[in-house]
């Protein structure tokens, strides 16, 4: 028995095959299957819509507006003096805007660099990284240093104690850093 075919559609190496009647036929796949497409009556009902809904008309512009009516032209009367007296003008407000807070000085205590290196001190008991030459707070810290063309990597120990200045001396062609 032949229904009639209604319509075709290609998928990758294969190709689906509506018939009339609302059976599909698959040949030819050679990828994994594919779900069928939606039944014909859903496909006719969503395309009857499209095509029964009328183009929204644009709407009309507003009309222009009239132009105002130009007064007629009025005698003024004269304005006569009153007997109130002029106030006095009044003073002009003083805006003081307020001083910017001095900025926080830094804590801790100096530490110096000698060389070409790039050094950071990472705190051993966790937290943020500083940057040295600077000034540092107490306490241990992993000398992490970054020599030009090298990456960054755990030269030594530092224990920074409060007032005693450290300087961190770095020679280029060793690779290597000392604390003095």
């Amino acid at each position: 028995m032949f229904l009639g075919l209604v319509g075709a559609v290609m998928f990758g190496a294969g190709a689906v095959f509506a018939l009339a009647g609302g059976a599909f036929a698959f040949i030819g796949m050679s990828e994994p299957a594919m779900p069928p497409p939606p039944p014909p009556d859903s496909v006719a009902s969503v395309l009857e819509a499209a095509v029964q809904t009328p183009p929204s008309a644009e709407p009309e512009p507003a009309p222009a507006p009239e132009a105002p009516a130009k007064p007629e032209a009025v005698a003024e009367t004269p304005k006569t003096p009153t007997s109130k007296p002029a106030e006095p003008a009044s003073k002009p407000e003083t805006v003081t805007t307020p001083k910017p807070a001095p900025a926080p000085k830094a804590t801790g205590t100096q530490v110096n660099l000698e060389g070409g290196a790039t050094v950071r001190l990472i705190p051993t008991a966790g937290g943020s990284a500083v940057k040295v030459p600077g000034k540092v707070p107490k306490g241990r810290y992993k000398i992490e240093a970054t020599f030009p063309g090298e990456p960054p990597f755990e030269v030594g120990k530092i224990t920074v104690l409060d007032g005693e200045p450290a300087t961190i001396s770095c020679n280029d062609r060793m690779g290597i850093c000392r604390v003095k």
